[in-house]
């Protein structure tokens, strides 16, 4: 450990942050298979040198972000992992007697012993560790009371804490030492140092990178970015457990790579425009249109969309506009100032607001000498099934909607509708031939579904009836774009050479 580390308490928590991430290299399918192989020969040293480590804090910490991967993964509803705390909770609540009794009657002491040593995790009456951390925690809530707003200041509770210690409190690992020590925890001892204020702090912190590390991975197109966001994520997971028992951020060996992994959460949040103008570039020469969605046009602005005219690509601007019909109508004439061929709204704005966005776009394209965009009206989102639609107060039958829908939209004025794969057979019998049909939810025969629930491939919507593709992750989340969008276009070739 030594001279990098401390003690293994320090070295085992680094070592728990960074697995995570190696564990992420290693099975990136985009990595080279040597580079894959030499990480994961990383990654089998780290975890041997963890378990030598015997930072039990470290382990445990390494467990619980396994157990948040897996609720990620299996995309476990809040409301259930809520439930199951209150349970525990209720649980700890009634039976605390039984289960302080419990832990109180365990005198295993650390060992060199590995077993022994993972028995010891919980023995807190002669563990020299966890005892010296109860007394630390209690300094730090003493002195909390005393100033609990402000506190005595940023790093001064190892000078002051030593007074504030019970003699039957103490043990071998106390000291009255003015240089030694902290509050062993992320959450309490700023407390003590920093009051109510900068332990609140820290724990917005928590929150905010946890909430949106995972929004990026759910969210994202691109598989380099959901892989590396997840990795980040579940490293900051160990820090953020092992900071309830630990805290290391006063050390820069620590605190370097804590704040690096933040970062990276923050950067990888930000879409950035150069990135999307080079998959402009590269894939003009094969797709009929680019669709600028919520989160690009909130991170690059309408300069976005100017940027990607300027290229000679038509843009298809997906903002479900969905107002009261004076804004709509403001709005739909704003994205025509900025020369789209498409865009959307939602049709449950309803009769008014529709024949508004319609009468928008063709008024001011007529007053620019711009073609009319083709205003497409949103009937039920693809990531919608019917469970979904029930949740909030609509009929089950997702099929009926969208011909409510589909309906009210065509007969309100609009030429276009988008729509699930799903629907699209039913819909092309039902309105009108020149209506346009615009198809998100389109997939590779091989792909996930993601959180779209109702999918298609590009062969079998286009053999029922569809006249757009909306294709986003299969192509953009491909090691190689280009190449995902020309197999997808012979797929098409193909199924247009069979009808």
């Amino acid at each position: 450990m030594k001279p990098f580390f401390n003690n293994h308490t320090d070295y085992g928590c680094a070592l728990a942050l960074f697995i995570p991430v190696i564990v992420g290299f290693s099975f990136n399918r985009n990595v080279k298979n040597d580079l894959r192989f030499l990480s994961f020969v990383v990654l089998m040293i780290f975890i041997v040198a963890l378990i030598f480590s015997f930072c039990r804090a470290a382990w445990m910490s390494l467990l619980l972000a396994l157990a948040i991967l897996l609720i990620i993964k299996f995309k476990i509803k809040f409301r259930w992992i809520l439930l199951a705390a209150v349970v525990f909770g209720g649980f700890f609540f009634l039976m605390q007697n039984d289960i302080i009794y419990k832990l109180k009657k365990n005198k295993q002491d650390s060992s060199a012993k590995l077993m022994e040593h993972v028995q010891s995790i919980s023995n807190v009456s002669t563990d020299a560790s966890n005892v010296e951390r109860l007394n630390r925690w209690k300094c730090a809530f003493k002195m909390f009371k005393e100033r609990p707003v402000l506190g005595w200041g940023p790093g001064t509770y190892q000078f002051l804490y030593a007074p504030y210690q019970l003699y039957r409190d103490k043990n071998v690992g106390s000291t009255n030492a003015g240089n030694l020590g902290n509050a062993h925890s992320e959450y309490i001892g700023p407390l003590s140092d920093s009051g109510v204020l900068g332990s609140v702090t820290f724990i917005v912190i928590v929150i905010l990178v946890l909430y949106r590390g995972i929004m990026v991975y759910k969210k994202s197109s691109n598989y380099e970015v959901r892989m590396l966001s997840l990795s980040v994520v579940l490293g900051l997971v160990t820090y953020f457990i092992h900071g309830f028992l630990n805290n290391y951020l006063d050390a820069d060996k620590l605190a370097v790579p804590f704040w690096a992994f933040t970062a990276i959460i923050v950067a990888l949040d930000v879409p950035t425009a150069d990135a999307a103008l080079k998959l402009v570039e590269k894939l003009a020469p094969v797709v009929g249109a680019f669709k600028i969605g919520k989160e690009l046009f909130t991170s690059a602005g309408p300069d976005m969309v100017r940027s990607i005219r300027s290229l000679g690509a038509p843009v298809f601007l997906d903002l479900k506009f969905h107002d009261i019909p004076n804004t709509v109508a403001k709005a739909v004439a704003a994205a025509v100032h900025l020369d789209v061929q498409m865009l959307t709204v939602h049709a449950s704005g309803g009769t008014e607001m529709i024949k508004a966005a319609e009468q928008a776009a063709q008024e001011t394209a007529r007053k620019l000498g711009y073609p009319p965009p083709l205003v497409l009206g949103v009937t039920v989102l693809t990531s919608l099934d019917g469970a979904a639609l029930q949740e909030i107060g609509l009929s089950p039958d997702v099929g009926l909607q969208v011909r409510r829908l589909a309906s009210l939209a065509t007969n309100a004025g609009l030429r276009g509708l988008v729509c699930s794969p799903r629907e699209v057979s039913e819909l092309r019998q039902m309105l009108p031939a020149s209506t346009q049909l615009v198809i998100p939810g389109i997939r590779s025969q091989t792909a996930p579904a993601d959180d779209q629930k109702r999918t298609l491939t590009a062969r079998e919507a286009l053999a029922l009836g569809a006249n757009w593709l909306v294709i986003g992750r299969p192509i953009c989340a491909a090691e190689d774009p280009r190449a995902a969008a020309e197999q997808i276009l012979k797929e098409i070739a193909e199924s247009a050479a069979s009808l």
